[in-house]
Formats: structure tokens, C-alpha cells, sequence
């Protein structure tokens, strides 16, 4: 129960706390209030008008400021509190920037109202409450904000940019403040400066022709008893990748007319690298959780780009005299006309003494293929050719289904053109998640020529391709080993070469003892060629390539070079150093030695740069961040702009501060305070003619002391309010 105190001359009570609804009563029927008259509009600029702006100001600049300069934050998962709850106190750190934000762009929006409220002009009608309803998106599709668009458009259009504004900065700021996952820079990762060398020239490491003078390299290479150095020393990987693609039908990322296959390049320099950065304190890396080796575009690595393309034949129409529906059996072109931009209707037909003879229907057979005849030898134009004989079922395309089933043998020629270059590759390592080595080479779409572009220096020059790598067929007698012990898919021991083992993963022999790729049995003819004609240069593409990376990489030395500080250059040689133990004998550490500059020209350099994994804060690369930037910087520009131009208005002496109807409820007040206005008609009910909302609406004086909100013309209202007046 409220407390009252005496009853005074004054003729109402002093009230304590709450009053009753006696009391209340009284004081309204003897229009008594607490209201003091004040003033509305001042001329003192208080600091306090801009607190919120400076506080807003001051944050932003700081979340600016650290995504600008992209800092890192902490790897994952070694902080003492879990990566979540970290973010999730972080919004609400966004939350309350945002809600700094809002507080700012209202109260800027505010003062426009008021200042549009006291001036000749006056504010129209529909636009009296808008700035209360700066976060409310229904408010830009309401009868008062289209029915004033015509009257206010540059207010308009302000109200609509600030309330688009306030509903993408909470977001924005989220994705500011709070640290995303990924990748980052790490600046000065080591103690010294450290380079890794090849030992080789850039042209004994990527040349551009295989052919007997480099066969000098690999001595025992051509025998079953070969060695992982070897060009076919891949062959175990190989048969075991083939196999999987059968056995779960995954198939690498590789198409029918593109198909090529990348090995891990300079896997074995790398992983030395990496391992002699473990063993020893080489600096900030070392107490990375998951750092990772990106190459450079400076000193990038290169990898061979392969592409092989097929035609397929059928055996018995081939041997059969060339007619008007049975074609030549041909190389296919195409490889030619979107690789190397060579663009010819001249065809590349097979000697018929390759292929017209008596064999086994149901063998399989691989044979190189020189096709440096073909095309001139300083130019782009194919590396090798290959034909390959496949068994496979009759075909029949009678059936009314789209299946065929003929229990006969039939065999497929299938010859094909490969075309070879080298490539700057950007490889990345991860060697806390991964002893596998990936690099961004993987559509080969990009290295495309327009049909009939003259293939220059300057255009292979974007994707640092090199010239066609011309491969002899002894050379490439290497990756196709004879004597090879292996099974097929049915489980039939066999002593085939290389690739014929690897092609014998996809045969097998159904119960008529019918030989055919293994995706016959059941399938529709069309779909049956396109996935035989995806595996055959699927394979032939891994086999070049594997070969070729082995060419470069596993005939070197790979150094490693420490700058420590001028005329302070050393050298370590990688392979021998603690923790490098491939032969399981014990690995001698030979310590470092003097770098000779002058054997600089014969080596190669890779460059790394360091990034680890964790959260930080930085614009590059992401789109929604830049975006949420420039929408904190917007309102940045706005606030300051606000700040200056309150100032001027204040040396100026045009201006004014007001506190006045800052709240809808203020302004309701203002509007019960004032008379009738004669030009609201028939409002009770709702507001639905345009011509309403468009009416002008005005603060002025009435009485001398008294303020109040005038609809209509200016002749209408009163004098304008005066600066420091106390008003009641």
C-alpha cells in the first residue's frame, strides 16, 4: 500500500513510492504532474551525443583493424577451454557490437526526424514514426513508408538504406569477430632462412625427351627384377589402384577425352625436408599442431600433364576392306585440336601390319607406338602412341532393351594418342595428417587452346607448360616391363607385361570361358563402350605419368641451404641426416658444409611457405567476410561523417542538440499534447488514402510556451521552436 505524507497548501499529496487510484485521479482532474518544463532544442554540444558513436566507432575499428591485418588466433583444438565455448563467448562480443551499431545508426536517423521536424519544410506524416522502426524490415513494405515516397524520396532512401543496414550488421558482425577455421599464413616460421635444392639443372630434372641417352640412368630397369627408381618401379601401386577401381567401383577423377593422372610429385625432397625440420629446432614450426608445405609460384614444382585419348575398332570388321561403313583404324585427333592447338582434318591411320594378323580373340596386347612421323619434332604435337587389343563380347544392339548378349569372342582395337608436358603445380603436404602430397592440378580443361591458337611460349606461359614431351618407344619400354607375375580379375595366374597385367584388372572370363572388360555382362551397349574407353586411357595415363615423375625425382639429390646471415651460407644434404633410414641400415649425419654459390646453376630450387591450422581473423579469400567489412565500414563513414557535420553545424551556429521524443512514447505524448488537427478526417479507423500520409507534419509553438505537432501548411502552425526555450 502506498505511503502518504501530510497534506500541504499546495492542494495534493506528496506521494512516496506507488499511488493509489484515488490519488492518481485527483492529480489528474487538477492537471498536476511531476513535469518540470524544459528545454527542447539546445545549443550546447554535449560530448554525450557522441558517446555511443565513439564507443561504435572504437570497436569497429578494432575488429577492422585485425582482419585487415589477417591475425591469427590459435591452432586448433590447444587451447585449455574446448574451440566452441571460445566462439561462443565471442558472440556475444558480436552481439554487443551490433548492438552499438544500431544504437548509433538510430540515433543518427533520429536527429534527421527532428531536425526535419523543426525546420520550414516539416517531415510527412507516414514518415513521423520511422525513426522508431529502424530494424524493422515490414516498415519498408507499409502503407506510411510508400505513401511518403514521393514527399521525402532522399528521406526515403535513407530510411531504406539504414534499415537494410541494421539487419546485415548483426550478421556481419558475427562473422567479423568470431575466428573462422581454416588455413593461415605464418610469418617468419623458421630461425633462418632455409631453401630446398634438386640436385640437377632445370633440364636434367624436367626434359622434353625420353630416349635412349637417358637409358644410361636406369640400368636393370628392364628386367622383372626391377626397383622402385625404376620409370615402372610403380607397378605394384598401380596393379593395387586398378584393382580397387574394379573390386569398388571407384573410379579416379578422370575423364573419357581429358583423362590424366597426377603421382605425387617430389615426394621423397619433400618428405626429407620435412623430416629434418623435425628432428631439429628450426624455430616457430616446430611447435605448430598442424602446419602445412604450400610450393611458390617463384620456384614451383613441376608434374607431368598427361592427356590420352582412344579410338576403339571392332577386330572382325577391321580386318574386313575399308568401306563406306567400316572406318580406318585411326588415331583420334581431337588430342591434337584442344590440347595443343593444332587443328587438322588429316588422318593418322595405323601401319595394318600392327594390328591385321591372326591372334587369340581373347588376348590382351599393349604396344608402343612411334608417332614422331607424324608431326614435326621441335613442335607441339603428340608424345607417344599405343594400341591396345582388348577381348570382349560379340555386340549386338538388336534387342528392343538397348542390352546386347552374343556368346561369342570378339576383340577391340583400340588405338590411342598420348600427349605430355610439364606443368608448374602448386603442391601442398600435410605431414600431421598425411604422408599424401596433393596438388591443384586437376581439370584439364584450363590448359585448353582455342581450335587453330598458334601454341606460343607466351601462351603456355600462365600455366608454365612446356613444351610436348617427345617419348621414344624404348624409353617407354621401361613402364611395360615383360615377365611380370600377376592375377587378372577372374584370379588366372598370368606373366604378362606391365600393362597388360594392369589391364587384365578389369578382363574377366564368365563360365563360357568368354573374355570381356567387366563391365559387359548386363549393360546397354553405349554405356559398355563409354566405361571401357574411360579405363583404357585412365590407365595408360597413370603408367606416362608415374614414369615420368620418377624420371625427375628419383634421380637426385635434394640439398637443403641455410642462410644464417651474410657470407654465412651452408648446405646439408638431406640424405644424410638423422631420422632418413630407407635401407635399414644406420644413417650417418654428415653435419653441414660450406654452400659453393657457384654450384648454384646446377641445382633447383623449391620454395614453401608455411600456413598452419587453427582460427583467425582475416578478408582474403572470403567473400562473406569482405562483404561484412564493408558493411561495418559503411556505417563507419556514416557515423564519422555524423560527428563532423554536428560540429560544423555547432562553430557554425546553425545547429542544435535535443534529447526531445526520443521514444515513441515521447512522441505520443507530443501528439495528445497538441489540438486537433482539423486535416485528419475520418482516421479512426485506419489510414488508407496516399494523400494522408503525404500531409506535413510540423513541431511549433502554440501559446508562446506550449509545443505542439501542427498537420497541414505552414500557415497553419505557429513560430518555429526557439533554441534554449523552456517549453511546458
Amino acid at each position: 500500500m502506498a505511503s502518504k505524507g501530510d497534506a500541504t497548501g499546495s492542494g495534493y499529496h506528496q506521494i512516496v513510492g506507488c499511488e493509489d487510484d484515488d490519488d492518481f485521479t485527483t492529480r489528474y482532474r487538477r492537471g498536476s504532474n511531476s513535469e518540470e518544463p524544459k528545454i527542447a532544442l539546445g545549443r550546447r554540444l554535449r560530448s554525450s551525443k557522441f558517446f555511443i558513436h565513439m564507443i561504435a566507432l572504437a570497436t569497429t575499428s578494432v575488429v577492422v583493424g585485425v582482419n585487415f591485418a589477417n591475425v591469427y588466433g590459435w591452432d586448433q583444438d590447444s587451447l585449455h577451454l574446448p574451440d566452441n565455448q571460445v566462439r561462443n563467448l565471442l558472440q556475444f562480443a558480436a552481439k554487443l557490437h551490433e548492438i552499438l551499431i544500431v544504437g548509433s545508426l538510430t540515433s543518427i536517423i533520429m536527429h534527421h526526424i527532428r531536425e526535419r521536424l523543426v525546420r520550414s519544410r516539416g517531415l510527412s506524416l507516414g514518415l513521423l514514426s520511422s525513426g522508431y522502426q529502424v530494424s524493422s524490415m515490414e516498415f519498408l513494405f507499409s502503407k506510411s513508408f510508400r505513401g511518403a515516397f514521393c514527399t521525402d524520396t532522399g528521406l526515403i532512401l535513407t530510411l531504406a538504406a539504414t534499415i537494410i543496414t541494421v539487419n546485415v550488421v548483426g550478421p556481419s558482425s558475427a562473422i567479423v569477430v568470431i575466428p573462422r577455421l581454416d588455413w593461415w599464413g605464418v610469418r617468419a616460421a623458421f630461425n633462418n632462412t632455409l631453401q630446398l635444392y634438386l640436385g640437377g639443372s632445370f633440364d636434367q630434372l624436367y626434359p622434353t625427351k625420353f630416349g635412349p641417352l637417358n637409358m644410361t640412368l636406369f640400368q636393370g630397369c628392364d628386367t622383372a627384377e626391377y626397383t622402385s627408381g625404376c620409370p615402372g618401379g610403380a607397378f605394384d601401386d598401380l596393379k593395387n589402384w586398378a584393382a580397387s577401381w574394379y573390386n569398388n567401383g571407384v573410379a579416379p577423377n578422370i575423364n573419357a577425352h581429358n583423362s590424366h593422372h597426377y603421382p605425387d610429385p617430389a615426394h621423397t625432397p619433400t618428405g626429407l625436408f620435412w623430416n629434418y625440420i623435425q628432428e631439429n629446432s628450426m624455430g616457430k614450426i616446430n611447435k605448430i599442431k598442424k602446419p602445412m608445405l604450400v610450393s611458390t609460384n617463384t620456384a614451383p614444382v613441376y608434374a607431368p600433364v598427361i592427356q590420352v585419348e582412344c579410338n576403339w575398332f571392332n577386330y572382325s570388321e577391321a580386318i574386313k576392306s575399308p568401306g563406306p561403313q567400316i572406318p580406318t583404324v585411326s588415331f583420334p585427333l581431337d588430342v591434337l585440336d584442344n590440347y595443343t592447338g593444332i587443328s587438322t582434318s588429316i588422318e593418322w591411320p595405323l601401319d595394318p601390319s600392327l594390328w591385321n594378323f591372326t591372334r587369340p580373340m581373347n588376348a590382351t596386347n599393349f604396344t608402343w607406338i612411334d608417332v614422331s612421323s607424324y608431326s614435326d619434332g621441335d613442335g607441339p604435337g603428340a608424345s607417344l602412341g599405343v594400341l591396345i587389343t582388348l577381348p570382349t563380347l560379340a555386340m549386338n544392339e538388336t534387342y528392343s532393351n538397348g542390352t546386347f548378349w552374343d556368346l561369342s569372342q570378339q576383340s577391340w582395337l583400340i588405338p590411342c594418342l598420348i600427349n605430355a608436358k610439364w606443368a608448374a603445380a602448386n603442391i601442398r603436404y600435410v605431414p600431421n595428417e598425411s604422408n599424401q602430397i596433393i596438388q591443384n592440378i586437376t581439370d584439364m580443361g584450363v590448359f585448353d587452346m582455342a581450335s587453330g591458337q598458334k601454341v606460343t611460349k607466351a601462351s603456355r606461359q600462365p600455366w608454365g607448360l612446356s613444351n610436348t614431351i617427345h617419348i621414344s618407344p624404348e624409353w617407354a619400354s621401361l613402364l611395360n616391363v615383360a615377365g611380370i607375375a600377376s592375377t587378372s580379375a577372374s584370379g588366372e595366374s598370368l606373366n604378362a607385361t606391365m600393362v597388360e597385367a594392369l589391364l587384365s584388372q578389369f578382363v574377366i572370363c564368365d563360365i563360357n570361358e568368354i573374355y570381356s572388360p567387366y563391365m559387359a555382362l548386363g549393360a546397354k551397349f553405349k554405356t559398355f563402350v563409354t566405361q571401357t574407353v574411360n579405363v583404357v586411357p585412365a590407365t595408360i595415363a597413370a603408367v606416362i605419368a608415374e614414369g615420368l615423375s620418377r624420371q625427375a625425382y628419383n634421380r637426385t639429390e635434394p640439398y637443403m641451404v641455410f642462410v644464417e646471415g651474410q657470407n654465412n651460407t651452408k648446405y646439408k644434404r638431406l640424405t644424410q641426416q638423422k631420422g632418413w633410414n630407407p635401407s635399414g641400415i644406420g644413417t650417418i649425419d654428415m653435419g653441414l658444409a660450406a654452400f659453393d654459390e657457384e654450384s648454384d646453376a646446377f641445382l633447383t630450387p623449391i620454395d614453401f611457405t608455411i600456413k598452419r591450422y587453427g582460427y583467425g581473423h582475416g578478408w582474403q579469400g572470403s567473400f562473406t567476410v569482405a562483404f561484412a567489412l564493408a558493411v561495418l565500414l559503411t556505417h563507419a563513414v556514416v557515423a564519422f561523417g555524423y560527428i563532423l557535420y554536428s560540429i560544423y553545424n555547432r562553430i557554425a551556429g546553425t545547429g542544435f542538440t535535443s534529447r526531445a521524443w526520443g521514444d515513441i512514447g515521447e512522441m505520443l505524448a507530443l501528439a495528445l499534447h497538441s489540438e486537433r488537427a482539423r486535416e485528419l478526417q475520418n482516421v479512426g479507423g485506419g489510414v488508407e488514402a496516399r494523400s494522408t500520409w503525404e500531409m506535413r507534419v510540423r513541431v511549433r509553438e502554440r501559446g508562446g510556451d506550449r509545443l505542439e505537432l501542427v498537420v497541414g501548411t505552414e500557415s497553419l502552425g505557429g513560430a518555429k521552436p526557439q533554441l534554449d526555450k523552456m517549453y511546458r
